[in-house]
């Protein structure tokens, strides 16, 4: 698989020292019970086995236009064995974190993904939302006096119409939060578009948009790119294929274009 980083120079993780784990993260989206929170010299933090290519990812990104639309990262560390990147915790001070995670973009796949891998990902995403509006929902939770009150699965997710979709979608960010959410999504739209324009062979497959609020008192809301593994700053020099080639487009602008509410 390619790295994010083939023609941008050696960039370097920060090692970090002073990490505290302290419990598995209740409110994960689509993060499969390995996300562990931690404190970094004090400061809240989730910590999740590391991938080298999301690794080189956050590095890449981080000198892109994008670099607001990701969570900070503070670093790696190894534990038991196990080497950790360290990200922002971005449910810290939340009493009721409500979160959805949108999985964003009409392809799934790596350019270097095997046939079986590639059309299995074609056949699970036929007919839904992932292929008519570029984003599908992969976890929504919507939490009230700590306790969730309303869920969409990952299974759903892959069921719902457009229609079913939208009104997901609009139900799960309250009213008041409606224009800053917007606003949040159309500003990574737009950095999304800065960074095609400097960068034209870059690609993200497969990375979700990450939406937080306090289902206890929703007065502000955060929005973030996550999963990054599959991220890819030249398609043509890590596999010597036209950035005009649709085949290659993942389509994440049209996803964004469809987390915006009307």
């Amino acid at each position: 698989m390619g790295s994010c980083l083939s023609g941008t120079g050696n960039g370097q993780m920060k090692t970090l020292t002073n990490v505290v784990l302290t419990e598995k993260l209740d409110t994960q989206g689509g993060g499969h019970g390995r996300i562990i929170k931690c404190t970094v010299d004090g400061e809240p933090g989730i910590a999740k086995p590391l991938d080298h290519i999301e690794k080189d990812a956050y590095l890449a990104i981080s000198r892109t236009p994008l670099a607001s639309s990701i969570p900070k990262l503070f670093g790696s560390f190894v534990s038991e064995g196990t080497e950790y990147v360290v990200i922002e915790d971005l449910t810290f001070g939340f009493k009721s974190p409500s979160v959805a995670d949108f999985k964003v973009g009409t392809r799934t796949w790596d350019p270097d993904a095997t046939d079986e891998k590639k059309n299995g990902l074609i056949e699970k995403q036929k007919g839904s939302t992932t292929d008519s509006l570029g984003v599908r929902i992969i976890d929504l939770k919507i939490k009230k006096n700590g306790e969730v009150t309303k869920q969409v699965k990952k299974a759903d997710g892959l069921k719902l119409s457009q229609d079913d979709y939208r009104q997901q979608l609009k139900d799960f960010v309250p009213e008041k939060l409606k224009s800053g959410y917007n606003s949040q999504v159309k500003d990574i739209k737009c950095q999304f578009e800065k960074t095609l324009k400097k960068f034209p062979g870059f690609r993200i497959y497969a990375s979700s948009l990450l939406v937080l609020y306090d289902g206890d008192s929703p007065t502000s809301i955060r929005t973030k790119i996550i999963d990054l593994a599959h991220c890819h700053l030249d398609i043509n020099t890590e596999y010597g294929v036209s950035n005009s080639d649709k085949e290659y487009d993942d389509g994440v602008i049209k996803g964004l274009e469809n987390l915006i509410i009307p």
